[in-house]
């Protein structure tokens, strides 16, 4: 496997993991859509295994319904070859789009340039810099004793979804998030 996960590296078996993509790295992206977009009702997905040394499956394409109406695409991948940069999240409505690049700018997309092909940086930060809201409310809740702004609880909402994808995957319709 190379540089990319030593042999016997947790994320590769399905019983350490938990699964796959889908329950490994899927509550890094369904935390922040359940938060924008409401909880996620149904889902429809399918799953596949291009990373032959990964006992889960190693690849996600799903569509995702939300309680306010929205639907949204989920797809992850990983794999130790070669593969292009895609966007974090892409949010579009009806007066542009909102594009949350790997490298850490937030560019909006609204038009404002006329037929010009760029977009406007919003922000810039990085994938790590998203947590830091996260780990202060942690900190202050371990060290001071202040309430956690979130129940633990509410983690289940990923972990549902997770399950509902992998119900999904198997049977091949849509299946619901809250059973």
């Amino acid at each position: 496997m190379g540089d990319f996960y030593p042999d016997g590296a947790w994320r590769l078996s399905a019983g350490s993991a938990g699964g796959g993509v889908a329950i490994d790295t899927g509550s890094h992206w369904f935390r922040p859509l359940r938060m924008w977009l409401g909880e996620v009702t149904e889902v429809l997905a399918v799953t596949g295994h291009p990373f032959a040394a990964m006992e889960g499956e190693s690849m996600v394409r799903s569509l995702c319904r939300f309680d306010s109406g929205v639907v949204a695409s989920f797809d992850v991948t990983l794999t130790p070859g070669a593969a292009a940069l895609v966007p974090f999240f892409q949010v579009t409505g009806t007066k542009g789009e909102l594009v949350v690049e790997p490298l850490g700018e937030v560019v909006l997309w609204d038009g404002s340039r006329g037929t010009e092909l760029t977009g406007e940086v919003v922000a810039r930060g990085n994938y790590m810099n998203s947590y830091g809201g996260q780990i202060q409310a942690f900190e202050a809740a371990v060290l001071d004793g202040a309430e956690y702004p979130v129940p633990p609880e509410y983690a289940l909402g990923e972990l549902r979804t997770a399950h509902a994808l992998y119900r999904s995957a198997e049977t091949r319709q849509w299946e619901p998030v809250w059973t």
